[in-house]
């Protein structure tokens, strides 16, 4: 298989939708801190991963990015595992909301009165 520069380059910029893609919430505490620096402006730690990855010259870098990608997230908080405050059973995620100021999740059904569709922005 011959890889070129190209093609790496178009597997970074898809590594990179993927991880603007995950929610904050999801991510490491040690991936948003802000590291501070006499010489530059502070950036958080993500900030410095899409600069190396897009750095990045062979798979080999690509796949050490996506794995420090992993390793960040913390899986436990999606909303797969997440119960309802109502009613603390977890599961049906198609009707499940999460609240922006507290990340604690609301089955539409669960509400007080129900919500038949979710709330958009």
């Amino acid at each position: 298989m011959d890889v070129t520069l190209d093609s790496i380059e178009k597997v970074n910029k898809i590594l990179l939708k993927l991880s603007l893609f995950l929610s904050i919430r999801l991510m490491n505490r040690v991936f948003t801190l802000s590291l501070y620096t006499e010489k530059k402006p502070k950036k958080t730690t993500r900030e410095c991963w899409e600069e190396s990855l897009m750095a990045s010259t062979s798979l080999s870098q690509v796949f050490l990015h996506l794995n420090t990608l992993e390793r960040s997230v913390i899986w436990a908080r999606s909303l797969l595992n997440l119960r309802c405050r109502i009613c603390r059973r977890k599961g049906d995620a198609e009707a499940m909301l999460i609240c922006d100021g507290c990340d604690r999740g609301h089955h539409m059904y669960c509400l007080k009165p129900p919500l038949k569709v979710g709330v958009t922005e």
